[in-house]
């Protein structure tokens, strides 16, 4: 039987009885059942009951040992405290009884470190003296070996001597003088070591050089060397390529820099070690600014004579990125290369182009301008005038569009302010020439009121072309658009006022263009344009405003022709016999006759004019006609309000006449 249940803190008698009798024991002889339940519930009462007492006797027996032991701890833990009580008061008294003592020793031990460095310093002084007695002569032998040896004893005679000696300033400069004077002895033998790359010998100078702290020299004699190794190859690139392609030059050019980095980047490594890439990088950006002639006088030379400049210099901006990218490869494998020396190198290989960057602006422009320049509207007949406005819609900004594809080639998105003024005197001198269209007298008749269809029907085409260069305008407004979203996203704010934000140096060029003149032109398109979404937000708002003004002035003088002949009739009445002022009132005075009146002359002019106007119309009226419908809606047109010109251009068109 399970009595654990007992010891439960919620034990319930009745819980536990009823429990026990669903047993199946219980269940035949519920009577017998209760009786064996009770002796053994009885026998587990005296068991316990004698364990208890079991227990208690043990307790009672063990308790006065137990408060012995608790005591006599008691007293050896007072015992203690008393003894750390007295050890306490003895180191107490140590201290202030050798305090002194310690005082005086201390005093004695920094006197005695003071002799010594005094001993020390004297020893130094005078050997400093017999170094110096004799440096005329070892110099004089031309031993380098002894010269290195005199430098680097003098070097740490110096050291030892410290800053404290009065004429430190005096021996160190003297030091540095006899560096100077031993480096520019040994510098030929150094150069010629690196030119004939003679591994013992260029380690040897390696070891001289870094004894005296001069590991730098090394470097520079190394980068005068690979200097002149560049200089070579480049006036032989030259000679070779005579009268050939700026592109094929720098092509050239770069073909050779990237195998000479490749050379002496793993030869470099055996005298500058860990440093051979940034030493390599250093001298081959210090070869490449101080090439005679230098890259960017050739390219400007030979870009003379290119067909089309900008799009040269595309080609040059793409060669010079690959080469980067190949440069920034083979970094990515040296852990010893730092950044200042790689931005050192790039900074090298994109200086040629970016002073073309410079003058992004000019190239465009004068580019666009010399695609402007070859259409006129004002040498033919107003047909075909308005024909050849038509047809260089589609020209004219195509190479707009151009125009910000190699904005982007070229100078990257950063370049927008400056591709926004050449597309606006681009775009402003085509408008200038479309104006001329207007300015012939001699295409409208000589201003007579006569009917002239051929004049009508130009007119009415050349209001649909004005519509065509709107649309076309504003297909250009979202190209800008998107090329505008892409600058936000590449140079947020924050990034532009410092470039090192965020993008890593993937676009060194850009960073370049920031750094010299194209940071504040952003900020202030920036300023002017916001995030671009505003419907006031236009890239070029003078250019759409000359459009709309010349669109207004095309349909005021489409009005006038085709009101004209109108015009014409009507002024004529006031002259006919029946207004003469003899019949008005006789006229006035006599019967209606009963039959209908013939119309007289002019309303039969009109009307039938009205009719073949109507027919000559109906052709624009067509809603596939879209430069006639943006045309009218962004135009103005007389005695039409803002509603018909909204819902019914054309009829508003017919009924204004």
């Amino acid at each position: 039987m399970d009595f654990s249940r007992f010891s439960d803190s919620n034990f319930n008698a009745k819980d536990w009885i009823n429990a026990a009798f669903e047993a199946p024991e219980a269940q035949k002889n519920r009577e017998h059942y209760a009786q064996s339940l009770v002796m053994k519930l009885q026998l587990f009462s005296q068991e316990v009951h004698n364990s208890l007492e079991e227990t208690s006797q043990q307790i009672v027996q063990t308790m006065p040992r137990i408060l012995r032991e608790v005591d006599s701890m008691q007293q050896e833990g007072t015992l203690l405290q008393n003894r750390m009580k007295s050890v306490q008061q003895d180191v107490q008294k140590v201290e202030q009884e050798t305090a002194q003592a310690m005082e005086s020793l201390l005093k004695i031990d920094t006197a005695k470190s003071r002799m010594h460095s005094v001993e020390k310093a004297l020893r130094e002084i005078d050997n400093w003296t017999a170094l110096t007695a004799d440096i005329d002569d070892v110099f004089a032998s031309g031993n380098a070996d002894v010269m290195a040896e005199r430098l680097a004893s003098l070097q740490q005679c110096l050291r030892v001597l410290g800053s404290k000696v009065p004429d430190y300033k005096e021996r160190r400069d003297f030091v540095e003088r006899l560096k100077d004077q031993f480096l520019a002895a040994i510098s030929p033998s150094v150069v010629a070591a690196f030119t004939s790359q003679q591994i013992d010998n260029v380690l040897y100078f390696a070891k001289m050089f870094a004894d005296l702290d001069r590991s730098t020299d090394l470097e520079q004699c190394y980068a005068k060397c690979l200097k002149s190794n560049v200089s070579q190859d480049w006036a032989k690139l030259l000679e070779d390529d005579e009268g050939g392609s700026a592109v094929a030059v720098l092509s050239a050019l770069h073909d050779s820099l990237l195998s000479t980095w490749f050379a002496q980047a793993r030869w470099a490594e055996t005298a500058f070690k860990q440093r051979a890439p940034i030493a390599v990088a250093n001298a081959l950006a210090n070869s490449l600014a101080q090439l005679d002639p230098s890259v960017h006088s050739v390219l400007d030379d030979r870009l003379n004579n290119a067909a089309d400049q900008l799009s040269a210099l595309c080609v040059l901006r793409k060669n010079c990125d690959n080469l980067a990218k190949s440069l920034r490869q083979s970094f990515s494998g040296m852990k010893s290369m730092n950044e200042e020396a790689m931005d050192t190198l790039l900074n090298a290989v994109y200086q040629p182009i970016v002073e073309f960057a410079l003058k992004y602006q000019n190239y465009q422009q004068s580019a666009l301008l010399d695609r402007v320049n070859i259409w006129n509207f004002d040498d033919g007949s107003l047909t075909s005038n308005v024909k050849n406005l038509e047809e260089s819609i589609a020209a004219i900004f195509g190479e707009a569009q151009e125009a910000v594809d190699k904005c982007h080639t070229f100078v990257g998105d950063i370049g927008l302010p400056y591709l926004l003024k050449a597309l606006q005197t681009y775009l402003a001198n085509y408008i200038t020439k479309a104006k001329k269209i207007l300015s012939n007298p001699a295409a409208f008749g000589g201003g007579t009121n006569e009917e002239n269809w051929d004049l009508i029907n130009s007119m009415l085409s050349l209001t649909s072309v004005c519509g065509s260069l709107l649309n076309a305008m504003d297909k250009l407004e979202n190209i800008l658009l998107v090329s505008y979203e892409r600058l936000l996203t590449d140079w947020p704010v924050e990034r532009l006022l410092d470039s090192t934000v965020a993008k890593g140096k993937e676009d060194r060029f850009e960073q370049l263009l920031v750094s010299a003149s194209f940071q504040s032109p952003v900020q202030t398109l920036y300023a002017r344009l916001g995030d671009g979404t505003s419907a006031s937000a236009k890239f070029l708002p003078d250019i759409e405003k000359q459009l709309i003004k010349f669109t207004n002035r095309v349909i005021k003088t489409t009005m006038e022709q085709i009101v004209g002949p109108i015009a014409s009739q009507i002024e004529a009445i006031p002259k006919l016999p029946s207004w003469s002022s003899a019949t008005v009132g006789e006229a006035l005075a006599g019967d209606l006759p009963t039959f209908s009146l013939t119309p007289q002359e002019y309303i039969t002019k009109v009307g039938q004019y009205l009719v073949t106007f109507a027919h000559h119309l109906e052709p624009y009226m067509s809603s596939e006609d879209a430069g006639m419908c943006r045309a009218l809606r962004s135009g103005s047109l007389p005695l039409i309000d803002a509603e018909e010109r909204e819902g019914q251009l054309m009829r508003g068109l017919y009924f204004a006449s």
